[in-house]
């Protein structure tokens, strides 16, 4: 068997109506070598989540925003947890796509899933010297939207011939925590670029410049 490439998906938004609060629908994949070396740093990160409580593990949006299981913790305790997991993910040699559409003037999920579909070729086949390096794909997702599934499958499957797609929840891999770290950030880049940060996006994360600089850029050279 030749190399591997393991690609962890992660979505963020809803299929529903357009609404204000939440104005784009996007899902990041993370591709990741199987001869990657992945414990690079993991050893701090890990302290930090051994000191935040057993059974402990990342979820973005929540950890950021205080909400559950983070919603009786502390910012600061928080952020101990928070920025050694950005910098275990920074210093990890992979790459990563995120396909994202806003949802005004979207008639549905299915014309939602056929726009992100377009875009999600377009990224495979302007990078086709990346993925010809590898003999197997694995595709690792949680399945829980059958619009991203479903666009997964039809996807890949006419892309590649060894293809297969294997149920990966966020606890199970610390990279599926990865994929939902890229989706915060596409989202993070979205309201930097065109819209505005929430109270607790700077709050948390500090104002535009900050998140431009110490977030965002440290992962601009892994996009596909």
């Amino acid at each position: 068997m030749g190399k591997t490439l393991h690609i962890y998906v992660d979505e963020l938004g809803d299929v529903g109506p357009f609404d204000a609060k939440s104005p784009i629908y996007l899902v990041s994949m993370v591709f990741l070598s199987g001869e990657a070396d992945r414990d690079k740093g993991l050893s701090a990160f890990r302290k930090a989540e051994r000191a935040f409580g057993e059974g402990t593990f990342v979820h973005v949006g929540n950890l950021i925003r205080g909400e559950e299981p983070y919603e009786e913790i502390l910012r600061e305790r928080r952020q101990a947890l928070f920025w050694p997991f950005l910098s275990y993910a920074a210093g990890i040699d992979f790459k990563f796509l995120t396909v994202k559409t806003e949802k005004n003037g979207i008639g549905g999920s299915e014309q939602l899933r056929d726009i992100l579909k377009a875009k999600l070729f377009a990224g495979i086949d302007t990078n086709v010297s990346f993925f010809s390096a590898y003999e197997l794909i694995i595709v690792h997702y949680d399945g829980g939207q059958k619009l991203c599934t479903k666009m997964l499958h039809e996807v890949f499957l006419s892309r590649f011939d060894r293809v297969m797609f294997e149920k990966t929840r966020q606890f199970d891999d610390v990279f599926m925590q990865v994929a939902d770290l890229m989706c915060v950030l596409g989202n993070l880049h979205y309201k930097v670029k065109y819209g505005s940060l929430s109270h607790s996006e700077e709050d948390f994360l500090g104002k535009r410049r900050m998140i431009k600089k110490e977030v965002l850029g440290r992962f601009k050279h892994k996009k596909l």
